[in-house]
């Protein structure tokens, strides 16, 4: 009985105080946030700098080959950075498409 008391109280204090640990969740949320743009403009930079490389020494091999006419280039497009929504389960029922078991009743 005490077990459960406990129990209930731990449950109804996680309640109570839920709205405070999202707000704090949330936060943690937009640091991590900030410190992957971070990462991933550090890294867009040096694949850009590596491209560049890259482009020079294959402008320079066609050369070689006396294909002046030709032009390598590496181009770089942004893509818009997209948040899925999490579903409650993230494993799909494939009954539900027509597929598995339930679709051959």
């Amino acid at each position: 009985m005490i077990a459960y008391l406990e129990q209930c109280r731990s449950e109804l204090d996680a309640m109570e105080t839920a709205d405070d640990t999202l707000i704090l969740l949330n936060g943690k949320l937009k640091k991590a946030e900030a410190v992957v743009r971070a990462a991933g403009a550090e890294l867009t930079q040096k694949r850009k700098a590596a491209a560049q490389a890259l482009e020079q020494r294959i402008q320079s091999e066609l050369r070689d080959l006396d294909m002046n006419k030709v032009r390598f280039a590496i181009e770089f497009t942004e893509k818009r950075a997209c948040r899925r929504r999490l579903r409650r389960d993230p494993v799909p029922d494939v009954r539900q498409r027509g597929r598995g078991p339930a679709a051959h009743r």
